[in-house]
């Protein structure tokens, strides 16, 4: 069944105004939410702002489960919304993979709640063999890593973004800022803004594994999305840390404990029981055991050897709020058993999915780190600040990210630089007006076509400065755009309207000025200063940028291959303020492309 297929509702039609979420709830009487208000039973923990977040609890439901029906209303709505006239229009094949993976893997597996909250019911190495397959299967879905599912659901990076800011205005998915821990490499938290990692100057330690993270660059912090729970319902209090290949091999037994609505518990057990989790017991010694998602962080010292009888296995009784982490620099405590034969009684307390993960006494290192080409790619900040329809649809969000933070860096950036060619004759050949005018017109056609593709910065007289998120993109702003002005910028004494343009790439501060996001850094400087080389209607682009970016080179090829243009040879230029020389290449509108009245 494809996102067409499904029936659509008369919810669709609301508007920007009315409570879509309400329309959900209503839609069936069976589901009961209400909003959590005890800080232990009913809070959970997601690390945002002030570390907590109420979140909807719905009555009865199993944890990691799916809601395709309310899934459908969403899409329904998102196949009506307006969107831009520069923006992709509804990606069926996004939202028909997403719809697909929450089908196959999105039913209930048997660790729903129990009526009683004090029942323990007894599950085994199946149980927990189905529910870490479908968690890990739902992982690019909670939440979602807009790099990831791009590439699994077989789009484009920027097609992927645009349904994901689309859907969050309409309440399909929340946006949350997330840097990646240094040493874990999950994600030291989540905030709604990015402001709240203004101050660089402390440390904001990890969720997971403690470790002190100074945040300086806004390429350190990725972007993700979270399902409105009632498509995607997820109890959990943060994202925990991805285990190294190393720290798995360390692994003796790790078995899910999700949450339940009404605190009931599940039982794993190990030297014993119909179901055991191992049937040898653990030997006598000191184990590690902990769940980096729930916060937890212990020792398991196992005293003596394990009895020959089964009959006498030792019940652990485990609240999770008893074994949480008490902050960053805690003591981690030692939780003692006489023997290796035990039943684990988890009660998950604090509505937060729990792993009972037991390792042998390995050092923090191998627990914790992860190396880098172990990690998953992830879409940063700096990306989505770059992403048209984010700012577009999100300018107030643009304007709040760096409303405090003076020090964030982008650690690569695309800078563009235009210029009119002749613009004081101008003015004072056709007079301030029409010259003006046509300024507008040029203003008109260069925003359209750099909004397509990046954002554009600022005007600085008649120059524009634009900013992009990769070079293949400022390539085809900027050829779409020359080729438009021409066309659309006519002057009444019939000499032909040109601009230059120079385009660079690197690194770049980022500091909220008068209202925008504006760069400074010598790479701004660099981008400014190859402008002014280039000559009339040629682009230049810096070797640099070209030689870090090979779809910027595929970019330009195809550009070159156009009748519209030709290349410029690769060229050492001299620049006020660079050391040495700057190798440029580029194109530049043909001569073949033009008529014999200078038209395009």
């Amino acid at each position: 069944m494809t996102t067409s297929d499904r029936p659509r509702s008369e919810a669709s039609n609301l508007s920007d105004d009315e409570s879509y979420e309400d329309i959900l709830m209503d839609d069936d009487e069976l589901v009961k939410s209400r909003r959590r208000s005890s800080a232990v039973s009913r809070r959970s923990s997601v690390a945002i702002e002030d570390k907590q977040v109420d979140q909807i609890l719905i009555d009865g439901r199993e944890s990691h489960t799916s809601d395709l029906a309310a899934l459908s209303r969403y899409l329904a709505r998102m196949q009506d919304y307006h969107r831009h006239s520069s923006d992709t229009p509804y990606n069926k094949q996004f939202w028909d993979y997403i719809y697909a993976m929450l089908e196959e893997h999105g039913q209930p597996l048997g660790f729903g709640p129990d009526d009683d909250p004090t029942a323990i019911v007894a599950k085994g190495p199946e149980d927990a063999m189905a529910f870490l397959c479908k968690k890990f299967v739902l992982d690019p879905l909670s939440p979602i890593n807009p790099s990831v599912i791009a590439e699994a659901a077989n789009v484009t990076l920027d097609i992927a973004l645009t349904e994901l800011l689309y859907a969050n205005k309409i309440g399909l998915v929340s946006m949350k800022f997330a840097p990646e821990c240094t040493r874990c490499g999950g994600a030291v938290c989540a905030a709604s803004r990015l402001c709240f990692f203004a101050d660089s100057s402390k440390p904001i330690h990890c969720d997971g594994c403690s470790y002190g993270n100074f945040i300086t660059q806004l390429d350190q912090i990725s972007v993700v999305f979270f399902l409105h729970p009632s498509v995607l319902y997820l109890l959990f209090d943060g994202f925990g840390c991805n285990p190294s290949k190393e720290s798995q091999a360390a692994t003796i037994m790790m078995a899910p404990v999700p949450a339940t609505t009404t605190g009931s518990g599940f039982r794993y057990s190990v030297g014993c029981g119909d179901k055991p989790m191992m049937p040898e017991p653990l030997g006598k010694g000191r184990y590690r055991m902990h769940c980096l998602i729930a916060g937890t962080e212990n020792y398991l010292d196992i005293l003596d050897d394990a009895p020959e009888d089964e009959d006498e296995a030792h019940i652990l009784p485990i609240n999770i709020s008893d074994i949480k982490v008490k902050g960053h620099d805690h003591e981690r405590p030692s939780i003692e058993v006489p023997h290796g034969r035990i039943h684990f009684d988890v009660t998950p307390d604090t509505q937060s999915l729990f792993a009972l993960w037991v390792q042998h006494n390995v050092s923090d290192e191998t627990v914790f780190s992860l190396p880098k080409i172990e990690r998953a790619p992830y879409t940063s900040a700096a990306r989505i600040l770059h992403h048209p329809a984010y700012d577009r649809h999100f300018s107030e969000g643009a304007r709040d990210m760096l409303k405090v933070a003076t020090s964030l860096e982008i650690q690569n950036v695309v800078l563009v630089f235009t210029d009119i060619v002749g613009s004081t004759d101008m003015y004072n050949t056709l007079g301030n007006w029409e010259a003006l005018d046509i300024v507008k017109k040029h203003f008109e056609v260069l925003f359209c076509a750099f909004s397509r593709w990046g954002r554009v910065v600022k005007t600085i007289g008649d120059a524009v400065m634009a900013a992009f998120a990769t070079g293949s993109a400022a390539i085809e702003a900027v050829a779409e755009a020359m080729i438009e002005v021409g066309q659309e910028c006519k002057r009444s004494d019939g000499k032909p309207f040109k601009i230059r343009v120079g385009m660079h790439a690197g690194p770049a501060v980022v500091v909220p000025l008068n209202g925008i996001n504006d760069y400074f850094g010598s790479t701004v400087n660099h981008a400014a200063r190859i402008e002014s080389k280039a000559d009339p209607e040629e682009c230049l682009i810096s070797e640099s940028l070209l030689e870090l970016d090979q779809e910027a080179v595929e970019k330009l090829e195809e550009i070159i291959g156009e009748n519209e243009y030709e290349a410029i040879d690769s060229q050492q230029l001299e620049m006020r303020g660079v050391n040495g020389t700057m190798g440029v290449r580029g194109f530049k509108i043909s001569d073949a492309g033009i008529d014999e009245d200078g038209n395009l």
